[in-house]
């Protein structure tokens, strides 16, 4: 999306849509990026002498995302969880014009590494089983029912990351490995089967989308533009490894305030489908450092993401069982 195609749509939605009603047209505001980087179009909305707004842009044709969103509020808001406040959002009358969505800003602050204590650790782990306690009988994203099985789907899924990596190539990754890791995803298939209820969950736990609220010391999750109903086990491992950076610590008070809040009888299942999630997770971020490495330049950062690819897909033999060549 081209930012200065949105810039004018964007203003009009900021003074027409979310000032004006407010009482508070002709109030001096500031648009801001936000400091760490995001693949979706996003500006912070800064009001003087006000709360501000996280203004999200989509393109034209996403007109589900605008539902997705509402229903995510919603959800949200009738179960107390803590997260950013739906504002607005506004599709204008001209048919190619983008889609904007509008949360209140919210005051606190991300956790960078090495800053988690073990009280909000535990903290992030009862607000996430908080999240996962919230169930449905169908899978799929929140404004709908997903047309596949859960099982058609998560295999879809893990497929399309084994052949990103045989796609991108990579001699650290033969052809004999990746399917020898197709048939361990694809044994899964009849357990998940079975499953009967699914649990709301984020989808994107990475530090970007957690934040200390400075009022509380709650942890407030951010971006529900990914909320959905499946297993709460995938959240578990990007937690682990992307929210809490694999810190041992603070996983363990984590596991602690999430055990805490949780059935008994849906730890059990977490922890019995926790591989599938955690091959995955690795799979998925072996994949990701094989795209980000054609975009790069230096051999620094080429031998950095091939390091990381390395890491990442040894990782994932290691949770199926298979030998690494180490």
């Amino acid at each position: 999306m081209n930012p200065d195609r949105i810039a004018p749509w964007l203003r009009r939605f900021v003074e027409r849509r979310l000032l004006a009603p407010r009482g508070m047209s002709g109030s001096p505001y500031r648009i801001v990026e936000p400091e760490r980087g995001v693949i979706t179009f996003v500006r912070l909305i800064e009001v003087q002498d006000a709360e501000g707004f996280a203004v999200r842009a989509y393109p034209f044709w996403r007109r589900r995302q605008i539902r997705r969103r509402q229903v995510s509020a919603r959800i949200v808001e009738q179960a107390g969880l803590a997260a950013p406040r739906l504002a607005d959002c506004w599709r204008p009358p001209v048919p190619w014009a983008p889609l904007f969505t509008a949360e209140e800003l919210l005051a606190g602050r991300h956790i960078a590494p090495g800053e988690w204590l073990a009280s909000e650790a535990e903290r992030f782990g009862r607000a996430l089983a908080g999240w996962h306690n919230i169930e449905r009988a169908a899978h799929g994203p929140v404004e709908s029912n997903a047309w596949r099985s859960f099982a058609q789907t998560l295999l879809a899924r893990a497929r399309h990351r084994l052949r990103a990596v045989r796609r991108r190539g990579s001699p650290d990754a033969g052809a004999g490995e990746l399917a020898e890791a197709w048939r361990w995803f694809r044994a899964w298939a009849p357990r998940f089967a079975r499953w009967d209820a699914f649990e709301l969950t984020h989808d994107k736990l990475n530090p970007g989308n957690l934040l200390r609220l400075d009022a509380t010391g709650e942890i407030a999750f951010l971006d529900l533009d990914t909320l959905g109903f499946a297993s709460g086990a995938k959240d578990l491992a990007q937690a682990i490894h992307d929210a809490l950076y694999d810190d041992p610590a603070a996983a363990d008070a984590f596991w602690q305030g999430y055990l805490a809040a949780r059935p008994a009888e849906r730890v059990r299942r977490a922890e019995a489908f926790y591989p599938f999630f955690h091959a995955y997770y690795h799979a998925s971020e072996a994949a990701a450092a094989l795209k980000r490495k054609k975009n790069l330049r230096t051999p620094e950062a080429l031998d950095a993401s091939h390091a990381k690819f390395l890491k990442h897909w040894r990782q994932a033999l290691e949770v199926m069982g298979k030998p690494t060549g180490q």
